[in-house]
Order: C-alpha cells, then structure tokens, then sequence
C-alpha cells in the first residue's frame, strides 16, 4: 500500500490554556479541516475540532458541533525547525486520511500519535 504524506496547514487557531500543576501551559488548537480523517481508529468528518490534553501522554480532539470525538495517545516530538503557523500532518492510504503528527507554531516541538493505524 503506498504511503502519501500530505501536510495541511489548515485555518489553526493556537489557543494557550494554563494548566494548574505548577508553571506548565497546555496548548488547545482549534482547527478546520476540509476532508475526514481517522484518529486512533475512529473516522471523524470534515469540519472543525479543537485537540486538548488530557496528560502529558493524551490528547482528546472533538468537534466543535459535539458530534465527534476521539481521545489518543501522544508522544512528543521535535522537528528540525519551528513553524510560524500551527500544523497538522496527514497520512493518506487509500481513501483515508491518518492525522500522525500535529506541529505547534512558534517552536520545534509537536506531538506524534503512534497508535494511529486505520488502514
């Protein structure tokens, strides 16, 4: 099965919560995204979600009607560089498209979902 990694830096929003265990934020994304898309096994249609953590270790995205939602794991990561815009990125199989990995903006640090496997 061919692979196509596809990067869509879709309409994100980086909201910054703070989190009450000591000096620690947690950042919320709010995002819209034009097609549907699998999280940990669970197919969620296009439209718009904002992803919280749950732990340092999960995450739970859901969509802002209320109608879909999904709670993954998340191991952090860091890229090369940092981004000036939030971004997500999709791994296409198929007809499927597979979020793996979800880049914060302003720094090399980003969040990948191993267990991610809809195909």
């Amino acid at each position: 099965m061919k692979t196509l990694k596809i990067s869509a830096v879709v309409a994100v929003m980086m909201l910054t919560a703070a989190v009450s265990a000591g000096a620690q934020q947690a950042q919320r994304l709010t995002f819209t995204v034009p097609f549907s898309f699998s999280v940990e096994n669970k197919v969620l249609p296009a439209g718009s979600y904002s992803i919280s953590p749950l732990s340092a270790t999960s995450s739970v995205i859901r969509s802002n009607t209320g109608s879909a939602a999904a709670v993954f794991v998340s191991i952090p990561t860091k890229g090369n560089t940092g981004r000036v815009n939030p971004e997500l990125v999709f791994e296409r199989h198929g007809d499927t498209n597979i979020l793996r990995t979800i880049w914060e903006a302003g720094t090399d640090a980003g969040l990948e979902i191993p267990g991610n496997r809809s195909y």
